[in-house]
């Protein structure tokens, strides 16, 4: 704080009074003060209170800060309301910002009072040089000056405040990411929803639609890579039913339901290839899926140099268990043959798929209606419906091969979607061998592997397998069910990062800054200051002792500042002399080379809390010029040169 430059230009006349106070002119004698002197005007920021509440609000805040986050983790974040997802991203991110700002600024304005008042802490001490008083000047530098500066002069408070301002400029980002908008887990218990199939043989199974619908899904989802329908999931098919009409898109549905099971039990079985001498096209694929069960294919080899097909075995024994004879219930033989680069190339698999009935705890997705998860709680017992039990007693149907005696096949189109799927399910299976981007290597890659169809076998023939449960296991039904909803709504969640960072960053900064606060006070302990720095009027009342020190210099220069003095000619003007604070009278005491600070007397440090008439030196001088000679022999006491006994300058 440069003390010197406002009042360089100043001058007074008239009496001692309306020198300090020139529009006043001579009548003063009323505004003179009486009693106690003022109470000491420290600025706010740097008051115990006002540094107290600032500290225990940030300690507070901190702590809080923590708790909302153990909150928000427990109730899977805050409720939202009806605001839309935008209004909630934009005030989660206003709204802190704008809260963390008085902190921010607090800081602030205690860095800034500690280096405006530097100057002052250090004439309050004892005597100084004017480069670390009159002169001094931190309050207005840049931070890189500031720090320099305060290196030189071993001002390592100011240092730390700086350094805790800067720590501060972290909080307001951190406040502006200190939340987030993302979906949050409401279970709503006991909804009431409605079931629309139940477990039974839909007599419609005998038009194969159902069977050609399944293929042709089965025969899509190989070719576009698609995922199961809504209700089936891997073998699972479970009986469907209604959501609720409120029902958002970012939700679940758990209920208890009927569900069928598929299990297609399929085994690679190994295979060779015969071709008869002579000119015949034809090679013989052969196969032993048991030791009672032998199967061979003719295979014309001019007919294609990619070929498939699937056949139902009957009259065989698999795993020492004797088969179904029925057509429709018979495993299924499925060969595949290509001409690859090696040369001719055959697998087969074979497949005795079983069902099984549950009651199932089903989650469906509430906006496709895709199974989330299946758990079977219980078996439901085969006299309770004709699947498991009663005609079809738990035989599963095949899918790839039609007995006329289950099937309308006299019907010709039903004839015809039968041999739809007999060709579409192994169509779909070689399909999906075929493509690169579905397995790595195509079909050269799983025609080398002695297993490579027994996987893609299994995924296709299960999911057709579990469409046609979906379609003939079930009837149509209308049971009310109970339900638990799962909603993820739009929810405010705080940020585990920014939130322990926060914390730690305002809990920091608060005893950092209560530490400094302590240490700033310690040193300041002698400082009173009349009015608040700042005005030249402080200036004006500070100084009034100071300008002395020009009339008592033998050199004409020493301490005689003017209005067109520089920094460089006030620091010459003033070099060599040392300034303190008169510690009652709060008023600035120029010290000349060689010259020791005076100490009142008791009786005079006692009178000196008291306010006198305010004399002032001789009327003639100006506050800084020396126009007026005093007498150089006299000696110097600002205490009783102050004009009166006891006065200290203010």
């Amino acid at each position: 704080m440069d003390f010197l430059r406002p009042l360089s230009n100043i001058s007074f006349g008239g009496s001692p009074r309306a020198q300090a106070f020139p529009s006043f002119g001579g009548a003063v004698d009323e505004l003179e003060p009486q009693g106690k002197r003022p109470r000491n005007k420290i600025p706010l920021s740097l008051r115990t209170w006002f540094v107290l509440t600032t500290i225990i609000s940030m300690l507070v805040i901190g702590v809080g800060i923590e708790v909302a986050l153990l909150l928000s983790n427990k109730l899977h974040g805050f409720s939202t309301g009806d605001m839309t997802t935008e209004t909630v991203q934009w005030l989660s991110a206003f709204i802190p910002t704008l809260a963390i700002g008085p902190i921010v600024w607090v800081w602030k304005k205690v860095d800034r009072d500690f280096k405006k008042l530097q100057p002052y802490v250090n004439m309050s001490q004892r005597p100084t040089t004017a480069k670390e008083s009159v002169l001094l000047n931190l309050e207005h530098g840049s931070l890189y000056d500031t720090t320099k500066m305060a290196l030189k002069t071993g001002h390592y408070l100011i240092i730390a405040s700086s350094a805790l301002v800067v720590v501060n400029i972290f909080i307001h980002p951190m406040a502006g990411s200190f939340f987030l908008v993302r979906p949050g887990q409401t279970t709503i218990p006991s909804q009431n929803v409605r079931s629309i199939s139940a477990l039974g043989l839909d007599p419609s199974y005998k038009d194969i639609t159902s069977f050609v619908a399944a293929a042709g899904f089965a025969e899509a989802a190989a070719f576009h890579n698609l995922s199961d329908p809504p209700f089936i999931k891997g073998g699972w098919a479970v009986a469907q039913f209604k959501f609720p009409l409120d029902v958002t898109r970012n939700s679940t549905i758990t209920a208890t339901t009927p569900g069928v099971l598929t299990d297609p039990q399929c085994t690679s079985v190994p295979t060779t290839l015969t071709r008869p001498s002579g000119t015949s096209n034809n090679s013989t694929l052969s196969a032993s899926p048991g030791p009672e069960c032998q199967v061979s294919q003719q295979i014309d080899t001019t007919a294609a140099t990619s070929q498939y097909g699937v056949e139902a075995l009957t009259n065989c024994t698999l795993n020492g268990q004797p088969v179904q004879n029925e057509l429709s219930f018979a495993p299924s033989f499925f060969w595949f043959y290509t001409v690859s680069r090696n040369g001719p190339a055959s697998q087969a698999v074979v497949c005795a798929p079983t069902i099984s009935a549950h009651q199932v705890k089903a989650t469906v997705d509430g906006t496709t209606g895709l199974l989330v998860s299946v758990n079977a709680t219980s078996d439901i017992q085969p006299s309770t419906n004709n699947v498991t039990g009663g005609s079809l007693a738990g035989k599963a149907f095949n899918g790839i091969s039609f007995a006329t005696s289950d099937f309308n096949l006299t019907d010709p189109f039903v004839l015809a979607r039968a041999l739809a799927v007999e060709s579409g399910v192994p169509g779909a299976i070689f399909r999906f061998a075929s493509d690169s981007n579905s397995v790595p290597g195509g079909l050269d890659a799983v025609f080398a592997n002695a297993t490579g169809f027994l996987g893609l076998t299994e995924k296709i023939y299960t999911q057709y397998l579990s469409i046609v449960a979906l379609s003939n296991y079930f009837i149509t039904a209308n049971v009310p069910i109970e339900a638990d909803l799962t909603l993820w709504p739009e929810r405010l969640w705080i940020n585990p990062r920014n939130a322990h960072s926060l914390a730690g960053l305002l809990i920091s900064v608060a005893i950092i800054g209560g530490i400094l606060h302590l240490i700033h006070r310690r040193q300041r302990k002698n400082l009173y200051l009349a009015s608040q720095p700042g005005s030249v009027a402080h200036y004006m009342s500070i100084l009034s002792e100071a300008q002395r020190a020009s009339d008592r210099s033998q050199e004409p220069d020493v301490g005689n500042v003017g209005p067109f003095d520089d920094n460089k000619a006030m620091r010459k003007k003033l070099d060599g002399m040392r300034f303190m604070i008169d510690p009652h009278g709060g008023g600035v005491v120029a010290l000349l080379p060689g010259e020791t600070a005076p100490r009142p007397a008791k009786r005079e440090r006692d009178r000196a809390s008291k306010v006198s008439a305010y004399e002032m030196e001789d009327p003639r001088k100006s506050l800084l010029g020396s126009a007026a000679e005093r007498s150089k022999t006299e000696p110097y006491d600002p205490y009783h040169d102050a004009g009166g006994a006891g006065h200290s300058p203010l």
